[in-house]
């Protein structure tokens, strides 16, 4: 039986929602609460996949999460809450990635992540520019 590319964005947002929750309030002391600015956090969201690479660019382009400026107060942690949080303020499903991979836990990098459900692909974006770095497109059925 083959995962649904949704049942895997959903796998992949409850662990990552989960691990970033923690890490902002082990390392920032940051509530839940402060972080998901635009949505409730206990509020269940039926949340939709991009249908296209052309709807995620026109979400990108009428955002303006990346007009903000980056401090000591909001890092790019911030920037990639508050995209996540407004695309699902849409109803899109949009989710954070930390990535500690070249770096260390503490060092590491926040970016985002959309489905596309026509192209069938992920894409991750940087959410200080609003850049849609690369895609990762699944093999087809």
């Amino acid at each position: 039986m083959k995962k649904r590319p949704a049942a895997i964005l959903t796998a992949i947002l409850t662990i990552l929602v989960a691990t970033n929750v923690y890490t902002l309030y082990m390392l920032h002391n940051i509530q839940p609460t402060q972080v998901f600015l635009e949505v409730d956090v206990y509020q269940r969201i039926e949340l939709e996949n991009f249908v296209n690479r052309e709807e995620l660019e026109d979400f990108l382009r009428d955002d303006t999460t990346d007009m903000l400026t980056y401090g000591k107060n909001f890092t790019c942690l911030s920037f990639a809450h508050l995209l996540s949080g407004r695309a699902k303020s849409q109803g899109k499903n949009v989710v954070v990635l930390w990535d500690a991979w070249r770096y260390n836990i503490t060092d590491g990098h926040a970016y985002c992540m959309a489905y596309s459900e026509a192209d069938r692909t992920y894409y991750i974006i940087e959410p200080q520019s609003d850049m849609i770095l690369w895609g990762w497109k699944l093999e087809e059925e």
